[in-house]
């Protein structure tokens, strides 16, 4: 059985509190810290979710059938759909402006699934963020300032800024691709990410396909799901060579690692 990919959550310390992420902060011992940042325990608090029915705003998902475990969720819905404990850790950690990175092992493989946040992220900061920001922002909450920010976080931040510079709005797929790529250039500049675009955009188009259209529910969807994932990691490692795979998977030249726990999918 292949292994699965990292479990993350958040823990603020000022508070003693968990941001759980569907999973829970129960794990294997020991348990690493992979990043941190100041961040608002009050923004991430009140998205803690489910809390904001948004797909009514995403007509690929809007009256499909898709359920689950919306638990700490950063109102990312059902697990497996929109993101993995990844993407909701990210979203929790938005105000504290870092990401995780390549040292939560399988985080290379969830971003390009995916994408840092989470599939539709502009319509998530439209619908869920910036609501909370502007609800608390009137009792003065401080956040933390952009010359504090990550350096990966950065990058993130500058690229979805020329999202928002364009007249029409990019596919969700052509984010999660110059998403991807960014995070695969920050830990390993050698990769032509561009050998693998094509193939990226490939595998997005039959991962919606698996979601919203090919009948797969709970456990199967996520066999589903994990099946083209690793498909796509091993092209890729053929692609990028061993040296590069290794470095940013967190696995060995010829393994995979699955994405989605079965599990948490209901």
């Amino acid at each position: 059985m292949k292994d699965i990919a990292d479990h993350a959550y958040v823990y603020c310390p000022d508070t003693k509190k968990y941001f759980d992420c569907w999973g829970g902060h129960e794990g294997p011992e020991p348990r690493h810290k992979r990043c941190a940042g100041q961040g608002n325990y009050a923004i991430a608090n009140c998205y803690r979710g489910p809390g904001v029915d948004w797909f009514k705003y995403i007509p690929s998902i809007s009256g499909s059938s898709v359920s689950g475990n919306t638990h700490d969720n950063a109102c990312l819905g059902p697990y497996g759909i929109l993101g993995v404990c990844h993407q909701a850790a990210n979203c929790f950690l938005l105000s504290a402006r870092v990401t995780l990175n390549n040292n939560v092992r399988g985080y290379w493989a969830s971003v390009h699934s995916y994408g840092v946040y989470g599939r539709f992220h502009d319509i998530w900061l439209e619908y869920v963020y910036n609501p909370c920001l502007k609800h608390l922002r009137k009792g003065k909450v401080e956040l933390t300032k952009e010359e504090d920010e990550d350096p990966l976080f950065g990058k993130i931040r500058q690229l979805h800024e020329s999202f928002s510079a364009q007249n029409t709005k990019p596919h969700h797929h052509e984010v999660i691709i110059k998403e991807a790529a960014l995070v695969t250039n920050h830990h390993a500049p050698e990769v032509d990410t561009t050998q693998y675009r094509e193939l990226h955009a490939q595998f997005l188009k039959d991962k919606d396909a698996a979601i919203t259209t090919s009948g797969f529910k709970g456990k199967d969807l996520a066999i589903k799901i994990n099946e083209l994932s690793t498909e796509f990691q091993d092209k890729v490692a053929n692609i990028i060579g061993a040296d590069a795979y290794e470095k940013l998977t967190g696995v060995k030249y010829g393994e995979t690692i699955n994405i989605v726990n079965p599990d948490w999918m209901e």
